[in-house]
């Protein structure tokens, strides 16, 4: 998480409010600011400005001891702020929203924070995606791939079709197909190395547990 201190807001992977099946993350805010901090890794030869917007779902509940509506959204790449927008909001249903992303520096990974800016936060967010720039000719999806770090696991953004986890001596702790949860409860706190394969593509990033 993006916050100004440690009790500040979580971040917890939960069943979505409107489908038991399917994990989302829920997002709890006391202190204005706070964010949902995730790395992401693009395709082999790809940076940020190669993409015009970013979206996702979000989910505002409506319940007792909560300020979600008529707030900014924030947007952060590696902690520079690039967006900042009022919106309504809907409360207890899920609504996609759509940012354009006007020629952001960025490399082929980077760190995307976040969230609606209230200190009474209670949402959910699900399928965050970028949207390649096209020619008008061709507008095919691109794989991207964004990691949380969970208290016990990295929640990744799409199911992966093999990975493997080094520690920062290079010693692979962990290896899997088809999965879109990597346990950690087992591992130390510090820095691993994520490799992972998806249509053949390679993602190559850090985590920090």
């Amino acid at each position: 998480m993006k916050r100004w201190g440690a009790t500040d807001a979580t971040a917890t992977v939960k069943a979505s409010p409107t489908d038991a099946n399917n994990k989302v993350v829920q997002i709890v805010a006391s202190n204005w600011n706070s964010c949902l901090k995730q790395t992401v890794v693009l395709p082999a030869g790809k940076v940020l400005a190669n993409y015009e917007s970013l979206s996702f779902d979000i989910y505002l509940n409506d319940i007792a001891e909560t300020d979600n509506l008529w707030k900014n959204m924030e947007i952060y790449v590696d902690e520079t702020k690039v967006i900042d927008v009022q919106s309504q909001g809907v409360t207890n249903a899920w609504e996609t929203r759509s940012y354009k992303l006007e020629a952001l520096a960025g490399g082929h990974s980077f760190v995307l924070d976040l969230g609606v800016n209230t200190n009474k936060g209670n949402y959910f967010i699900d399928n965050i995606k970028l949207h390649a720039i096209t020619s008008g000719v061709d507008n095919q999806d691109i794989n991207q791939l964004s990691v949380y770090s969970g208290t016990n696991a990295f929640i990744l953004s799409q199911e992966v079709d093999s990975y493997e986890l080094y520690n920062i001596q290079g010693v692979k702790v962990s290896e899997g197909m088809k999965v879109s949860t990597i346990n950690t409860s087992d591992l130390g706190n510090g820095i691993y190395i994520l490799k992972a394969r998806i249509n053949n593509e390679l993602f190559k990033t850090k985590l920090l547990k």
